[in-house]
C-alpha cells in the first residue's frame, strides 16, 4: 500500500503540473499580445481553431482545440464526456482449452476539465468452453483517473497519462476476473493528429497490490498503437495493434499480440453526439491464445 501511495502522489503532482501549465497557456493566449486565431495567421495541423463545417471533431463539447476520436480498442488521450456500450464475441484458448466468450462492457467517462477526467468501466463475461460448463460473471470493475497536456497542441500533439484501479468484482472459481486481487495500472499515452490522420499510442503497467507473502510478484505490460483516417465526416477507418506481456511470475515472457482492423461511423455527420464502432481481431503473435473475434461499440458524447 505504501507503493500505491507513492504512485498516487506522483500522479497528483503530475496532474497539478499539467493544470498549472494549462492555466499558463490560457493566460498567454488571452494576454500574450497577439491573437492566435487571426484571420491571416497560418495554422499548423491540429492547432487550436474554431470548428469548421465538416470537421470530424466538431460538436460534443469540443468546439475548440485538439481532440482525438476514441479508437475501438485503445483509449483516447484526450479526456471526454462519454457513455459507451461494448459487445465482443471471441474464440480463445488453445488445444483442448478452447472457448467461445461474449464480453459486454459499460464505460462512463467524465471530463471535469479539458485536461482531467474520471472513467468507470463495468465489464461482464459469458464463457462457453468446448469442454466444461458454461459460466458467466461480472469481471473486474475499473476506475481510472486521466490527465492530458496540451503544451504541444499547435503541433498536433497531446501527451498524458494516469492510473486505473482494478477492483476484484470477478469470480476466481469461474475463471473470470478475480474475487480478491486488486491491481493498480499506471499508464502513459500520446496522440498525434495531422489533417485526417490520428495516431494514438498507449503503454500500461499492471501491478498486484494485495499480494500474499508466499505469492510471487506479478507484473504485466499492456501496450498498443492505433492509426485512424477520416475518410468522410461520417466514416473513419482504423487499424489497431495491441499487446500483453507477462514480465514476472509463471507466465513470464508470454506475449499475446492482436491486430484489429475496424471502422467508425457517425450517422448524423459532423457534430453528431452518436458514433458506432465495428472491429475484428486476429492473432499477430506465435502463441494464439485468442484466435479471432468481432465487436460492436456504441458511443454517446454529452
Amino acid at each position: 500500500m505504501r507503493s500505491l501511495a507513492v504512485l498516487l502522489s506522483s500522479l497528483l503532482l503530475a496532474g497539478s503540473a499539467i493544470a498549472e501549465e494549462h492555466g499558463d497557456h490560457e493566460d498567454h493566449g488571452e494576454h500574450g499580445g497577439h491573437d492566435r486565431h487571426a484571420p491571416h495567421e497560418e495554422q499548423r495541423p491540429g492547432a487550436q481553431r474554431p470548428a469548421e463545417p465538416g470537421d470530424p471533431h466538431a460538436g460534443h463539447g469540443h468546439p475548440h482545440g485538439l481532440h482525438f476520436a476514441h479508437p475501438n480498442l485503445l483509449e483516447s488521450p484526450t479526456p471526454d464526456r462519454m457513455l459507451r456500450l461494448d459487445y465482443a464475441h471471441v474464440r480463445e484458448g488453445g488445444g483442448e482449452a478452447r472457448a467461445h466468450a461474449d464480453d459486454f462492457g459499460l464505460t462512463v467517462e467524465y471530463a471535469f476539465e479539458r485536461w482531467m477526467g474520471l472513467e468507470l468501466v463495468l465489464p461482464y463475461r459469458y464463457s462457453d468452453p468446448d469442454r466444461g460448463p458454461t459460466v458467466a460473471s461480472l469481471d473486474d470493475l475499473e476506475l481510472g483517473l486521466k490527465f492530458a497536456s496540451f503544451a504541444f497542441e499547435d503541433r498536433g500533439i497531446v501527451w498524458g497519462g494516469g492510473v486505473e484501479l482494478a477492483v476484484p468484482t470477478g469470480d476466481d472459481e469461474k475463471g473470470i476476473g478475480s474475487s480478491r486481487i486488486c491491481r493498480a495500472e499506471p499508464f502513459v499515452d500520446l496522440g498525434f493528429r495531422a489533417g485526417r490522420f490520428e495516431l494514438v499510442a498507449l503503454g500500461k503497467l499492471g501491478v498486484q497490490l494485495n499480494r500474499e507473502a508466499h505469492e510471487p510478484r506479478e507484473l504485466e505490460a499492456e501496450y498498443g498503437v492505433s492509426l485512424l483516417y477520416h475518410v468522410h465526416p461520417k466514416v473513419a477507418g482504423l487499424l489497431e495493434l495491441t499487446g500483453e506481456s507477462a514480465l514476472t511470475g509463471a507466465e513470464r515472457g508470454h506475449t499475446v499480440l492482436l491486430l484489429a482492423p475496424g471502422v467508425k461511423l457517425r450517422p448524423g455527420g459532423a457534430g453528431s453526439a452518436f458514433e458506432i464502432g465495428l472491429h475484428a481481431t486476429m492473432p499477430a503473435s506465435g502463441r494464439r491464445d485468442r484466435s479471432w473475434g468481432a465487436g460492436l461499440s456504441l458511443f454517446w458524447h454529452f
